[in-house]
């Protein structure tokens, strides 16, 4: 056969191969289907910190960020829950596009995955009792039993102290939520834990009776995580997340479910926790009532009210103001309340002050940012957020963000800003405390009500 010949007959099976490889290998890449099919779907696992509903609505971090991803790809969002084990045999079988788990990936698992830009970095921390006693470092770890969920980052790490000298006794369950222990050592099922920092946080305001302990790693990055092959979906998430974490929108996302941990402390939780038993009930009716009739989230009434009083009627500010809502007499006169230390009354009252200044905002577009502003009006005064607004403006931030108004309504106790204001000094730390507080007891109630349905 001639060298020409042969050539020949190797250009065409080159050919063919090149043929018979496009015939086979037609599948689009993840990227393009999603853009095609206008639907992206995430998996991801119940968490408070990472994913839930309330009232059919679906919120979380991990939601929140992965609707904001598909906006931008003009996609509508899907979400999958599998269990934990099974979660990369359903993303390799193409039942969902990533992984948005809010969890750390342990090692074993990335070898089979790619991961996105990380959005947080967070501590694998140890989680015991408050009455657990001598628990300081990792060396009061050996000899006691530490119970996490299996195969996770958690598992691992405790696995590798233990191959490093340590004498830690291991319990791992399957597909448990790190939320249920936490919840099993409050109720001293178990003695201790380890979870990320990022939902012990979260958690401490659900089971006060808790601990944050000490870390055992830090800086553990969170982040999605694609197939190996879906080079092109991760560097398109990679685009979003560059801008998207830089953006007012993610930090507002984040405030809202991550508040600062030293906000409260244990008498504070324990007090709320004991009261929504003991004092919540009897005004809960026209805490409902009311705050449907002005299309408020009745939890975060109930929270408001907490901060207020705590839900004692009779109760007297150091300003003098007085009951449940502690509705001052001139906001009273306004609003035509005759007696506001009548409970209900001052409900009433309250709720649709709160309203009115709502609606004073009407310059705002978002109704999250509306509803801040009105809520710290309804501490500080309508007129003195509007002071912070302008001293945002001066400093060329957004007027119209919460997330602004927090660095300046305390500049309204520093005369070189006051001085310039309409209505001059204000102690302007207290709304931002206010607001925060309000917030995390709604988080708090809401678990609860979700808790109970289950």
């Amino acid at each position: 056969m001639s060298a020409r010949t042969l050539y020949t007959i190797l250009f065409f099976l080159c050919l063919l191969t090149g043929c018979l490889f496009t015939v086979f290998n037609t599948n689009p890449d993840t990227l393009t289907l999603v853009l095609k099919d206008r639907k992206l779907t995430i998996l991801t696992t119940r968490n408070p910190a990472v994913y839930y509903t309330y009232n059919s609505n679906p919120m979380g971090l991990e939601y929140d960020l992965a609707k904001a991803f598909a906006r931008h790809l003009g996609c509508e969002l899907q979400v999958k829950t599998p269990d934990f084990s099974k979660q990369l045999d359903e993303l390799y079988a193409r039942e969902g596009d990533f992984l948005a788990t809010g969890l750390i990936i342990p090692d074993n698992r990335q070898e089979k995955l790619r991961l996105s830009k990380h959005y947080m970095t967070v501590n694998q921390v140890v989680v015991f009792h408050r009455d657990t006693p001598g628990i300081k470092d990792v060396n009061d770890l050996n000899g006691r039993v530490v119970h996490v969920k299996e195969d996770s980052a958690h598992h691992r790490l405790l696995e590798e102290i233990n191959r490093n000298g340590g004498s830690i006794n291991i319990v791992s369950y399957r597909d448990i939520p790190a939320q249920a222990l936490i919840r099993m050592v409050e109720q001293k099922q178990i003695e201790m834990t380890v979870v990320g920092s990022h939902i012990a946080t979260v958690c401490r305001r659900y089971y006060p009776e808790i601990k944050i302990g000490f870390s055992l790693s830090d800086n553990q990055p969170i982040s999605w995580a694609v197939r190996r092959e879906d080079k092109k979906l991760l560097k398109e998430m990679n685009r979003f997340l560059e801008t998207f974490l830089e953006s007012r929108e993610f930090q507002t996302i984040y405030d809202q479910y991550y508040i600062d941990p030293d906000a409260f402390d244990y008498v504070d939780l324990r007090t709320f926790h004991e009261r929504i038993e003991t004092r919540l009930p009897d005004y809960e009716a026209v805490i409902k009532r009311e705050s449907e009739r002005f299309g408020f989230d009745w939890p975060l009434i109930a929270a408001m009210i907490y901060q207020e009083s705590h839900f004692d009627p009779d109760a007297v500010s150091k300003t003098g103001v007085r009951g449940i809502m502690q509705v001052t007499l001139e906001t009273a006169k306004e609003m035509g309340i005759k007696n506001r230390l009548d409970p209900e009354e001052s409900i009433r009252c309250g709720v649709e002050y709160l309203y009115k200044l709502y609606e004073r905002f009407d310059d705002i577009p978002d109704d999250h940012d509306k509803l801040m502003l009105a809520l710290a009006s309804y501490n500080i005064g309508y007129g003195h957020v509007r002071d912070a607004q302008d001293i945002a403006i001066q400093m060329k931030k957004d007027p119209l963000s919460w997330i602004s108004l927090k660095d300046t309504l305390p500049m309204l106790r520093k005369k070189k800003f006051y001085k310039q204001t309409r209505y001059g000094y204000a102690r302007g730390h207290e709304p931002v405390k206010y607001v925060e507080r309000i917030l995390s007891y709604q988080d708090i109630l809401k678990k609860k009500i979700i808790e109970a349905s289950i």
